[in-house]
C-alpha cells in the first residue's frame, strides 16, 4: 500500500470514530447524518452531491442544488475536495471552510467576498468511477 492510500485509510478510519474532524488549517467537517460507512469516493470518481451554502454570518446564500464533479480535478474549491473525499455515500456533513480552502483573498464576487469563511451542508448522494 502506497503512502497516499495508507493516509486515506487512516483518515477514513479516524472519521468513523468521530463525528467531527478539524485539520491544522481550520477546515471543520461535522457529520450530521452517517452514510453507509463502507463506500468512499476516490480521486477521479464522479461525485453527485446536494448542497446548501452560506457565508459564515449566514446572510448570503451561496447556492442550493445538486451538482456533480470529478474528485481531484479541481472543479470545486479545495474544501469540498477534502470534505467529500472523507464522506461515505449517503452521509450529510456540515463543512466550515476557511478562506485558504475556499476562494482565498480573491473571493468570488459578487457572492463571496475576499477572505470569507464558508459554511456548507453537503450530502454525498452517489459517486461512480470516471472510467
Amino acid at each position: 500500500m502506497d503512502r497516499s492510500s495508507q493516509h486515506n485509510n487512516n483518515i477514513r478510519n479516524n472519521h468513523r470514530r468521530s463525528s467531527n474532524e478539524q485539520d491544522g488549517a481550520g477546515l471543520i467537517i461535522q457529520t450530521l447524518k452517517v452514510g453507509n460507512d463502507t463506500k468512499f469516493p476516490k480521486k477521479g470518481d464522479i461525485c453527485l452531491v446536494h448542497y446548501k451554502g452560506f457565508l459564515e454570518d449566514g446572510t448570503t446564500p451561496i447556492g442550493s442544488s445538486p451538482v456533480s464533479f470529478q474528485l481531484g480535478a479541481q472543479q470545486v474549491i479545495e474544501g469540498w475536495e477534502v470534505a467529500v473525499s472523507r464522506m461515505s455515500q449517503g452521509q450529510i456533513s456540515r463543512v466550515i471552510i476557511p478562506p485558504i480552502f475556499g476562494y482565498g483573498s480573491f473571493g468570488y464576487e459578487p457572492m463571496v467576498p475576499p477572505n470569507a469563511t464558508l459554511i456548507f451542508e453537503i450530502e454525498l448522494l452517489s459517486f461512480r468511477s470516471s472510467v
